[in-house]
């Protein structure tokens, strides 16, 4: 047999009949192979044959979340991310039908899960206004949690900062802010510096 990639693994043959045999091989790598069979050192004429592969069924060990270390979302307003398939060799998956579970953890809201169709997937969510703590979200392909799940989001409260910068406030210190009086001038959170003695101001 000759082919133009090297991963191509037999498996084993086995002979059903006198004159049928039935060889099984794995392809690790998708694309174009050449397949020459012979018979007592007899090339058969209707080699060599070509098979055109592509990549396998979507693996949840494999897939993985876009975006999942950047999910910075404003309370009450939205984010998103994308899911991109990849089989168990790891070769991104070019159509989609895979069963794509979403669960979420907290204070955080599904809009809508998309299948583009193409071997990738949309989330959407929302986190209220006054949500509190944090917020995660599971994603299971086919009923087995992504290696990159739970995603979880930075929500907080967006405020103007010098020359028109913005930040963010996360939604635990927020609730300090709420409760702080209106008489105060400042704010100190205790233990927050390196020796335990000192304090954060806001």
């Amino acid at each position: 047999m000759s082919k133009t990639h090297p991963e191509t693994t037999p498996t084993g043959g086995e002979q059903r009949r006198r004159d049928l045999s039935v060889a099984l091989f794995v392809c690790a790598t998708p694309g174009s192979y050449n397949v020459t069979v012979s018979v007592d050192g007899v090339v058969m004429p209707m080699c060599p044959l070509q098979i055109d592969v592509g990549p396998g069924p979507a693996s949840a060990h494999k897939s993985e979340v876009q975006g999942k270390d950047n999910q910075v979302v404003d309370l009450g307003g939205m984010g998103k991310f994308t899911v991109v398939a990849h089989d168990e060799f790891g070769n991104l998956c070019h159509e989609g039908g895979s069963r794509l579970g979403v669960r979420a953890l907290g204070h955080v809201k599904l809009l809508e899960v998309t299948d583009n169709e193409d071997g990738t997937y949309q989330v959407v969510y929302s986190v209220p206004e006054w949500a509190q703590g944090p917020v995660k979200i599971e994603v299971l392909l086919d009923g087995v949690r992504l290696r990159d799940s739970p995603v979880v989001p930075q929500a907080g409260l967006p405020l103007c900062g010098a020359a028109g910068a913005s930040a963010r406030v996360p939604a635990h210190l927020l609730v300090l802010l709420l409760v702080a009086p209106r008489s105060a001038t400042r704010l100190e959170m205790a233990g927050v510096g390196k020796e335990g003695g000192g304090g954060a101001r806001l």
